[in-house]
């Protein structure tokens, strides 16, 4: 018999996240129903082919509408109209929930139920007519938020140096409601584990300051004891994070590092062992010649959980022209070790330094974070949380105090945490600029885009990074000036959302749209 076929000419948009259920035998059936109509739509049609005018007018699935938006959790309810009597038939793949309510043989509605979070889908679609042939579809379902309240992530975000001569419960908890999640604490300090149980009340991790204990054991079998002590009474915290032995090696360092860093994961191979890296620097304090060989010989020998590094590239009127490069170098040698990498932002004014840096504020802080952010990094740091001799400005001054510099902390900080759902476990494809480039950075062009936005366009200068989480994609753009707004022009052949510094999506349709991005700020577009 010859079927009739009808597949519309648009794009099945993909949706988000993970969903489980407990009957998994439910969740199996649902998988193959959900395979099998996908075998009827490709027995009728191939995907990819266009009907004609005379196949729509012979038979033609209509729906109310052409866009369907779905938040996570949510549901949404889809009529459509048949041309003649049919049995129309609906599955989506594991998490989601698709079901048909017939009005007649013609007419009903189909209900589409998003986990929570959502997971990538298609909806897939079939109508059987009496005389047996079959129609298939693929409603061109998006998903908007892909989270919940509930289920919203966070950036892991880091203040270091929380300091035990000023420790407090009350400080812990202001800390945390700045966003952090993490403080470096001094396990040479005295009364340091009252503190870190203080951490646990406020519900920030310990990144446990352990440099001094594994030199000891390492240069001195004698003093070994001491470490096994150490690590065998913080290992089982809850608060604990993983174990800080070093800041700024130079490359000769590598095997007396890769050696301590040996014998503390033995003692406890549950935790990552941290060192923090040099920015680009002279080959005096590096150990070689380049900033690439640097981290690539540390990395590959060292084996590490997770990477890190500082730059505090803000400059009185201009930013390090190296900051770029450290942050490609760094996020390659991740990609290709498979861990995470962590970045900077400065958020205290050393003195010797306040001619060479711009004092920290909410908008060059923002432009750090972000752009940490554009590359791939998985966790914010801020030095330092806490004033101490050589610094003028901190959030948390030496005589007690909270300054301006911790407003201006939080304020960059909860915007960023507003929108981590975007970043946290993300997969950062590619990082380009447009308009004024930075010192070696790539220039956006039109093959770098995908097929929904056709230009972006921006006379100032920012950072586009292309991001992918869990079946979405967003290109997220960096502001590379905190000291001005921009207008950023998104020419769009599709619909798509813009995701704003309060986390808001607005809708925006095919054509050209203004977003303003303000200074040292980020937009993100979500179009898939």
């Amino acid at each position: 018999m010859q079927m009739k076929k009808f597949i519309p000419s648009i794009l099945a948009l993909a949706i988000l996240a993970s969903c489980s259920q407990s009957d998994q035998l439910r969740l199996e059936q649902l998988e193959k129903d959900y395979a099998a109509l996908q075998d009827k739509a490709a027995a009728v049609v191939p995907a990819s082919a266009e009907p004609s005018a005379d196949e729509q007018s012979e038979y033609s699935f209509g729906f109310d509408q052409l866009r369907y938006g779905i938040d996570a959790g949510g549901s949404i309810s889809i009529r459509y109209s048949l041309p003649e009597p049919s049995t129309v038939e609906v599955a989506a793949k594991e998490g989601w929930r698709a079901s048909v309510t017939a009005d007649s043989a013609t007419e009903g509605t189909i209900t589409v139920t998003a986990p929570d979070p959502a997971s990538p889908c298609d909806i897939v679609a079939t109508a059987t007519a009496q005389d047996g042939s079959i129609t298939a579809v693929t409603l061109p379902v998006m998903v908007r938020d892909p989270y919940s309240a509930a289920t919203r992530p966070v950036m892991d975000a880091l203040g270091y140096y929380l300091r035990t001569h000023n420790r407090s419960l009350e400080n812990c908890r202001k800390l945390a409601a700045a966003g952090l999640t993490i403080v470096t604490v001094e396990s040479e300090d005295a009364d340091f584990e009252e503190l870190m149980d203080m951490c646990r009340q406020a519900g920030l991790k310990v990144l446990l300051i352990a440099g001094g204990y594994v030199a000891r054991a390492y240069s001195d079998p004698a003093r070994y004891p001491e470490l096994v002590s150490l690590v065998a009474k913080m290992k089982n915290h809850p608060e604990l994070y993983g174990w800080h032995i070093c800041d700024e090696p130079s490359i000769n360092e590598a095997a007396l590092l890769k050696g301590r860093k040996d014998m503390l994961e033995a003692l406890d191979p549950d935790h990552p062992v941290y060192i923090n890296y040099h920015p680009d620097a002279s080959p005096s304090s590096l150990g070689v010649d380049t900033y690439k060989e640097y981290i690539d010989r540390f990395t590959d020998y060292l084996d590490q959980d997770l990477i890190s590094f500082d730059i505090y590239p803000v400059l009185p009127g201009s930013i390090m022209p190296s900051w770029h490069m450290c942050l490609k170098t760094v996020a390659e040698a991740a990609k290709r070790h498979n861990v995470p990498f962590w970045t900077f932002a400065a958020s205290c004014w050393i003195d010797r330094e306040s001619l060479l840096r711009e004092k920290p504020n909410a908008y060059n802080e923002r432009m750090q974070i972000y752009t940490g952010l554009a590359y791939g990094s998985q966790c914010i740091q801020y030095f330092t949380i806490h004033q101490y001799g050589g610094t003028s400005y901190a959030p948390f001054m030496a005589d007690g105090s909270w300054s301006q510099a911790y407003e201006e902390m939080k304020e960059a900080n909860l915007e960023m945490q507003r929108r981590a759902f975007v970043f946290r476990g993300s997969n950062v494809t590619k990082v380009r600029q447009a308009g004024e480039m930075s010192t070696y950075s790539m220039a956006l062009s039109p093959g770098d885009l995908p097929e929904e936005i056709e230009d972006i366009h921006s006379n100032g200068s920012v950072t586009a990074s292309f991001v992918e989480n869990n079946g979405n994609e967003y290109i997220a753009i960096v502001n590379n000036y905190w000291n001005v707004d921009q207008d950023v022009a998104v020419d769009a052949n599709d619909w798509y959302y813009e995701i704003d510094k309060d986390g808001n999506f607005i809708e925006h349709g095919p054509g050209v749209s203004y977003l303003k991005v303000e200074k040292g700020g980020m937009t993100v577009l979500k179009y898939r």
